[in-house]
């Protein structure tokens, strides 16, 4: 990424942006004085039985920083959903309920009620508007990990969530493309939320006939459709403009497609293709049609010839999904962007290979 705002690592999910934020601006101990305000060492006593409390990991450096961005530290999602009830709230927390009230079905007369009552003020108002504005940056901005969240009447603000599952065989995590657990926390409309929604898929299948799809696309899938039947139910004012409108598009299906045609298809929507091999007809793509990306977006699509190309300064992300396309076996050493690979570009790939990268970071 280069040298990058905070502001721009917040939309990016950027570990080494939160950890920076924690560890060198704010401090870890103001961070957790904050984590303490947000009661997320601590129930939220919601009307349900059985409810577990998560626990902060935070007794030594690496634990300071990994639970900067969400590692290490567990949270349930309903003390998630109040900790982001303060952002919706000029800062209030509000304590959680699932029961209105039980009322006598003979006398009407109330038995039991409950009515909103504040938990805490962790944030001002004045922290809680700059956060509201960041989440919805999430969904709406250049480089937000949010923009399949966008609603077409309704702006969203909210932020995604990727977490790694340990390996129940072992040490570590488990590794693989899926084998995570992806979630969305958001809230619409951005300026003044009405409804919040937390929505969380374990290992979900993302190998479709079309190819692989986003880790979130299950997800926003859900969160859309019932976010915007929710709003329209109670009648919630839409509060979009077209101005407001995320660019984003649809991927087309380019299975069978020529190269020629699928290259012109994807320049003509603004999406940058990534031809794999000099074959005449796509086989395979990266992005399952019919996926909202956004606009210079890259999308990789494999030939009937395949050949390795050069991958020199990709992701490891953009790696794993080559991988997956091309039947690759992946041995990574160090982190950030690819500057060596084992396999020379311009190899033809006809079955299944092993190869080694080497990543740096960029400076």
């Amino acid at each position: 990424m280069g040298k990058i705002s905070f502001d721009e690592g917040f939309q990016r999910s950027s570990n080494v942006a939160a950890s920076k934020l924690v560890w060198e601006k704010m401090g870890p101990d103001t961070f957790l004085e904050y984590l303490k305000a947000f009661q997320f060492d601590q129930k939220t006593g919601i009307d349900l039985p059985g409810e577990q409390v998560g626990k902060i990991l935070y007794n030594y450096p690496d634990e300071k920083l990994t639970t900067s961005f969400g590692q290490g530290s567990t949270f349930t999602p309903i003390q998630q959903m109040k900790a982001a009830t303060a952002i919706a709230n000029n800062g209030k927390m509000m304590q959680p309920f699932v029961v209105k009230k039980i009322v006598d079905p003979n006398t009407g007369e109330v038995i039991k009620e409950h009515t909103p009552k504040v938990a805490g003020e962790p944030i001002s108002k004045e922290t809680a508007t700059q956060v509201l504005k960041l989440l919805e940056s999430v969904v709406s901005g250049e480089h937000g990990t949010g923009a399949s969240y966008g609603l077409a009447d309704y702006s969203v603000g909210g932020k995604t969530g990727t977490a790694q599952i340990p390996n129940p065989k072992g040490k570590g995590y488990l590794t693989g493309y899926g084998n995570n657990v992806f979630s969305f926390l958001g809230m619409a409309p951005a300026d003044d939320p009405k409804l919040m929604m937390y929505v969380a898929v374990k290992q979900p299948n993302l190998l479709t006939e079309d190819g692989y799809e986003s880790g979130q696309a299950p997800i926003s899938f859900i969160f859309k459709n019932v976010m915007e039947n929710a709003l329209r139910y109670l009648d919630i004012e839409p509060d979009k403009e077209q101005s407001k409108q995320v660019e984003t598009v649809k991927t087309p299906n380019l299975v069978g497609k020529t190269t020629v045609e699928a290259k012109k298809i994807l320049k003509d929507i603004g999406i940058t293709p990534v031809i794999i091999g000099n074959g005449k007809t796509i086989n395979q793509q990266n992005i399952l049609s019919d996926t909202e990306i956004l606009q210079g977006e890259r999308m990789i699509i494999v030939s009937d010839k395949p050949k390795m190309p050069d991958i020199t300064g990709w992701s490891l992300r953009d790696v794993l999904q080559l991988a997956n396309l091309l039947n690759l076996k992946v041995d990574t050493a160090g982190n950030g962007f690819v500057v060596k690979q084992s396999i020379q570009a311009g190899k033809e790939l006809k079955k299944v290979c092993h190869f080694k990268l080497n990543l740096k970071s960029q400076k």
